[in-house]
């Protein structure tokens, strides 16, 4: 009975140093940070020191292009998850980065067919939506 009222002491004391914001919670506790990018759009990243290389970690994800030595077009490709790494002229890590790259519903509609699923794309004329898949790396 002792351990109980101790635990609920300890949970009253939190709550109220969280409430009077005296102790807080790390930003990126609840939130994953990553960098969002929709399929089939392109979103640039403008860097402050010149980069040397440019890694990612699934290109059937996302795709990474440097436009120039500070700037990088990075291209969703397909729903999901992976990460960037740029690193600099001298070898040290710029940036590592989860990119999730989520699917553009703007101006689309699902139909659904038994267990087949077409997208349209609705502008303004509802069309079926062009995937385009790009050819092999070399």
């Amino acid at each position: 009975m002792a351990d109980k009222k101790m635990t609920d002491l300890k949970k009253f004391i939190v709550a109220a140093l969280l409430g009077a914001g005296i102790l807080t919670y790390p930003a990126g506790a609840t939130e994953i940070q990553a960098i969002q990018v929709q399929t089939d759009q392109a979103h640039i990243l403008r860097l402050d020191k010149p980069v040397k290389s440019v890694i990612i970690g699934n290109d059937a994800i996302a795709d990474a292009v440097m436009q120039d030595a500070k700037t990088i077009i990075l291209t969703g490709r397909n729903n999901g998850v992976t990460n960037l790494v740029v690193i600099d002229q001298s070898g040290d890590t710029l940036l590592d980065e989860k990119v999730m790259v989520g699917q553009n519903d703007l101006a689309t509609t699902r139909v659904f067919r038994g267990s087949n699923m077409i997208v349209l794309s609705c502008t303004p004329i509802c069309e079926p939506k062009v995937k385009v898949v790009a050819p092999p790396r070399s």
